[in-house]
């Protein structure tokens, strides 16, 4: 198996990298920055692919754009969207960590 195999839009497939079946589903991590919208606009043709966003709760009003963002950007390139919302501070605090 070739795993540095090129996609049409001529980067390596991420599946063949890790090593995975071609069938395997793909989640992106989408923060609403660059890079993840990067590579979930290089992967938005694929059927397997969805995002993840989680709304940490930190940065109140631009954290609320940055989610706005990736639904609208998800809706736009036919990707489903999960959004999680946690109060990272509370959690920090519960736990007594930072």
């Amino acid at each position: 198996m070739n795993f540095y195999k090129k996609t049409p839009a001529g980067f390596c497939d991420p599946r063949a990298l890790a090593k995975l079946s071609p069938e395997a589903p793909l989640c992106v991590a989408l923060s609403g920055g660059a890079d993840s919208v990067a590579l979930l606009s290089l992967l938005a043709k694929d059927p397997l692919v969805s995002a993840v966003h989680v709304h940490h709760g930190i940065r109140g009003a631009e954290a609320d754009r940055d989610e706005t963002f990736c639904r609208q950007l998800t809706e736009r390139l036919g990707i489903p969207l999960t959004v999680l919302h946690i109060d990272a501070p509370a959690l920090a605090k519960a736990r007594g960590i930072s």
